[in-house]
């Protein structure tokens, strides 16, 4: 049997008062100028990053074998009012013993991305509808919660490589940003797929004609790292977790979690600043 892999998420209606919609919207305003402003800063970093990929049983408990990479990870500018450009270079690499003998060619480094904060910059915040949500309190932060839904669902996309679907975009979702109430700063980030997505299957006769995409759900945690020349403190990304389940893959069920540490500058010459 050929195994194919893809890998990677009583109602009432109230009438929100102008007030309210203004309310929201500032607070809209100020995570996007504060997303503008990381953009500009979160350029030339190093950092080293640490991928561990878990495939789930049913009950989406851990099924006794992972597959982990360490990766060099290099932040460069992108365009304006753009996410960085990112980069990987392999250091380590771990595979499982277990699972279809071709999955590790399926779970190569470049099909992970990590920053999904471009929703709120004003070219974007036209294709969501944002609203308020409630007070938390994260790692001794106060936060408010701005939940967002797409205004049009938008068709994923899936790139076929051999048995290997690497998902490049699962079209829209919907989900949540907790930010600073203050300054907008942005400590975590999380969406998922508001219902199931049909996703093509490969080129070859022989091949299932599609899968399901039934769970695809990503959380960003941020902390502060600091940094010298200039003297400064930046929130960056410290923990993603990504959860997905498609149905028919050769293996269905993936958590994969990305942790960052050691973040640095480098000079344009790619010298490091110590």
């Amino acid at each position: 049997m050929t195994a194919w892999v893809l890998s990677p998420v009583v109602a009432f209606v109230a009438v929100a008062t102008v007030a309210t919609q203004s309310r929201d919207a500032d607070l809209v305003v100020r995570a996007g100028a504060y997303v503008e402003r990381y953009y500009d800063r979160a350029q030339s970093l190093l950092a080293t990053e640490v991928i561990v990929v878990s495939p789930l049983e049913r009950d989406m408990d851990h099924d006794g074998y992972r597959w982990q990479m360490t990766n060099e990870v290099r932040f460069e500018a992108g365009s304006a009012a753009a996410p960085p450009r990112i980069t990987r270079r392999l250091l380590t690499a771990k595979t499982p013993a277990l699972g279809p003998p071709f999955q590790n060619d399926c779970l190569e480094s470049t099909s992970f991305s990590v920053d999904p904060l471009a929703l709120l910059l004003p070219a974007q915040r036209a294709k969501f509808r944002f609203s308020t949500g409630r007070t938390e309190t994260l790692g001794g932060i106060r936060t408010q919660r701005i939940d967002f839904n797409p205004l049009v669902r938008e068709p994923a996309d899936v790139y076929w490589q051999g048995k290997c679907g690497i998902i490049r975009s699962v079209g829209s979702t919907r989900g949540r940003v907790w930010v600073d109430p203050v300054n907008g700063e942005v400590h975590r980030y999380h969406d998922e797929l508001p219902d199931a997505v049909s996703l093509p299957g490969p080129p070859d006769r022989n091949a299932p004609r599609s899968f399901t995409l039934q769970r695809f759900d990503t959380t960003v945690d941020y902390k502060r790292f600091a940094f010298t020349e200039p003297e400064e403190t930046l929130l960056l990304p410290a923990r993603v977790e990504s959860v997905s389940a498609v149905h028919g893959s050769g293996v269905p069920r993936i958590r994969i979690v990305r942790t960052f540490s050691d973040y640095r500058r480098f000079l344009g010459s790619g010298r490091l600043v110590e």
